[in-house]
């Protein structure tokens, strides 16, 4: 959570304003992103499915007691677009990130 707002404390800091000084993006949608006022845009992923996935590998390599390299896998993330990165309109929201 720290980390997305870093940035958005050293811009208010600096006197600037975001979108119209400077335009900001995070990452993992923290809780505090949303709240008014911050309005971060950023990138969410399904930490849920991060972990079950992350425990389900982890569980085949004990029980097969592997040491082999586990298969690429690939998630769907998402970009909610908030007023931080200067393009937000009414009904915009979170929009899937994929390649279609």
């Amino acid at each position: 959570m720290k980390n997305d707002l870093d940035p958005l404390r050293f811009v208010f800091e600096k006197g600037l304003r975001t979108p119209e000084d400077v335009t900001l993006m995070g990452y993992d949608d923290t809780e505090i992103a949303s709240f008014a006022g911050i309005d971060l845009t950023t990138i969410s992923q399904n930490k849920y499915e991060i972990e079950a996935m992350g425990a389900k590998i982890l569980i085949k390599k004990i029980e097969k007691s592997s040491t082999g390299v586990v298969s690429q896998l690939i998630l769907e993330s998402g970009l909610i677009i908030r007023k931080s990165c200067g393009h937000y309109k009414s009904g915009y929201g979170r929009q899937p990130l994929s390649s279609e």
